[in-house]
């Protein structure tokens, strides 16, 4: 296939808004880059379809836009040829053109339940709960009508998907799914609104609600053990319980996602949450975005829960409940805490947790989008191949690019020991990061770790070795990915750094190692528990002046009855770094990420 021919196709996707990934050799070629660029600029909806070779190109556009011409080719001459036809056909038309979409996504197939994936029997439950309620969406400035002539419906899938940049033209199934989830959240709380709907009192008369938000729950936090039984059976209830019930009667109500009672459903929160939230008005939200609100929300309900008598910090489902979060969600953010991590952090950390992973994950409210995440898996890939190969502008490109890429599958060996092997050389001594993704890319890719640095402001209040201000590193692989994992348990990665055994001497470099000091190490961990609080830690003047002033803190984590955190029996050490230029020391000693995603 020559390059006429890519610049051809490229045109024609840029008119048509359709993106054709061919044969995987031709997946990483100049024009499948192209054209997701042109789809990041213009911002079109596009179509990804897949063909097994270009000759099925020409007959699907033809039986696409009823273009009758004979469009077998029998080399390229005559296949550019035909394309140039083609093109100024569809340049004339543009966007007046009617749209339809390709049989295989046809709602025959979809309704019939066929070996359909998880997406299209979570296409199909929205459509019912839609056609239930009478209820039309608004999305992106679109209005989908859900009347049974209008296939509309049928490219919201497309819509959601282009709220993240287009990157890979390998698809993310449960992406599709989850997304369709949000949108059944948003009509449950819909249809629970609308009282008078006949299809509500009998919903609620055999709690189907909460069967509904058990299923919707599953996909949203519990991905990577999604099953088809879960929207299969999500869809059946709601198609014998709705379908019958929609009346002509009842004039078509609009949602719209983006309106402050749906944003608030969508990340759990209750109708306190709306009530302020559309308090705050236009002017509001132009000095703040909806993570800066809730965060700041989240702090003021809990400290009006530290005033109450009998206080349990580490009762994660009650306090979840108190701060605002719906009981469905409280349920299964206390659940999917592990044990041996759940009394190291208050309530509050961990719902600030989920806070930012729902902002970061979720495709109907993402600000963020995964540009760096390698398509191949278990595989170290050179961050300088991805960065030329979708031509992402980093003011810092150069500081980067010698960064090695790791993309885990459920089923990878890496471990701690292969890891140190790698970049235990001269003198250097590995430790490691865990987060969120959201945390390295930042909000539209603006201010994460790999675009900005390390922010040593974004640190958490009241942790071992510092409050409000403090980067923290952990010398085990494991404890790194448990700690990003229970953070956000379906996007979270790790960050390896390689740094010079002069950069860690307390003694040189200004820090404070209290990792053979049990007595004084829990009196540090008392005095930054409590907020920079001396009245436990007692302290003297010149102590205080050590422990505030130092670069870094060394030592082992705590947990909550005082005794070290191990893994294996083995104790966990970290590093605590507290002041600006030495962090952006350790900052240069980054040599890889290993993102471990649940969509592999």
């Amino acid at each position: 296939m020559n390059l006429i021919f890519f610049d051809m196709c490229t045109q024609l996707a840029h008119v048509s808004k359709v993106i054709v990934c061919l044969t995987d050799s031709f997946r990483d070629s100049p024009y499948c880059r192209t054209v997701a660029e042109l789809a990041l600029i213009n911002k079109k909806k596009t179509q990804v379809i897949k063909l097994k070779n270009s000759f099925n190109l020409g007959g699907w556009l033809a039986s696409k836009y009823n273009v009758h011409s004979t469009l077998e080719f029998a080399d390229d001459a005559s296949q550019e040829n035909c394309l140039k036809n083609l093109f100024k056909w569809l340049s004339k038309e543009q966007r007046g053109m009617k749209r339809h979409l390709p049989p295989e996504l046809s709602v025959d197939k979809r309704v019939r339940g066929e070996k359909d994936t998880e997406k299209e029997f979570c296409l199909a439950s929205l459509e019912y709960i839609a056609k239930a309620s009478c209820t039309d969406l608004t999305f992106n400035n679109k209005t989908f009508s859900f009347d049974e002539n209008n296939i509309a419906l049928l490219e919201m899938r497309t819509a959601i998907k282009n709220v993240n940049p287009l990157i890979d033209m390998q698809l993310e199934e449960n992406k599709d799914a989850i997304s369709l989830a949000l949108l059944i959240k948003c009509f449950v709380k819909k249809i629970m609104k609308e009282v008078h709907f006949e299809v509500v009192d009998t919903m609620e008369q055999q709690e189907l609600f909460k069967e509904i938000q058990e299923s919707v729950n599953n996909i949203l936090y519990f991905p990577e053990k999604l099953k088809t039984t879960f929207i299969e059976s999500l869809t059946s209830r709601i198609k014998d319980k709705s379908k019958l019930h929609t009346k002509s009667e009842n004039r078509n109500k609009l949602i719209n996602v983006e309106a402050c009672e749906y944003q608030c459903a969508i990340f759990g929160f209750n109708e306190n949450f709306v009530f302020r939230l559309s308090n705050l008005g236009p002017m509001g939200l132009e000095h703040g975005n909806i993570l800066y609100f809730f965060s700041t929300w989240l702090e003021s309900y809990w400290q009006e829960m530290l005033s109450e008598t009998n206080h349990n910090p580490y009762d994660h489902e009650s306090n979840f409940k108190k701060l605002g979060i719906n009981s469905d969600v409280s349920e299964i953010l206390s659940r999917s805490i592990k044990m041996n991590v759940r009394e190291m952090q208050t309530s509050l950390y961990w719902a600030k947790s989920y806070l930012k992973t729902v902002w970061f994950s979720h495709p109907l409210i993402s600000q963020c989008n995964n540009e760096f995440l390698p398509t191949e898996v278990d595989k170290w890939i050179e961050c300088r191949e991805i960065i030329e190969k979708r031509q992402i502008e980093l003011s810092n490109k150069t500081a980067i690019g010698h960064i090695k890429l790791f993309r885990a599958s459920k089923q990878s060996k890496l471990t701690d020991l292969a890891v140190k092997r790698e970049y235990c050389i001269e003198n250097k001594n590995v430790y490691y990061h865990g987060t969120e993704q959201y945390c390295l890319y930042g909000e539209r890719g603006k201010d994460g770790i790999l675009s900005k640095g390390i922010d040593l402001r974004k640190g958490n209040g009241k942790q071992d070795f510092s409050h409000r201000c403090g980067f923290y590193l952990s010398d085990t692989l494991d404890a790194a990915r448990e700690w990003g994992g229970n953070k956000s348990p379906n996007d979270h990665c790790v960050i390896v750094f390689a740094i010079p055994e002069e950069l860690l001497s307390a003694e040189r470099q200004g820090g404070l190692d209290v990792t053979r000091d049990d007595e004084k190490w829990g009196r540090v961990v008392d005095y930054f528990r409590n907020g920079e609080s001396n009245t436990e830690s007692n302290f003297d003047d010149s102590e205080l002046n050590e422990i505030n002033n130092a670069k870094f803190i060394k030592g082992n984590i705590s947990k909550r009855d005082k005794s070290a955190y191990t893994i294996n029996n083995i104790v966990v050490r970290q590093i605590c770094l507290k002041e600006k230029e030495y962090a952006k020391r350790i900052e240069s000693c980054i040599r890889a990420i290993i993102f471990y995603h649940t969509e592999n």
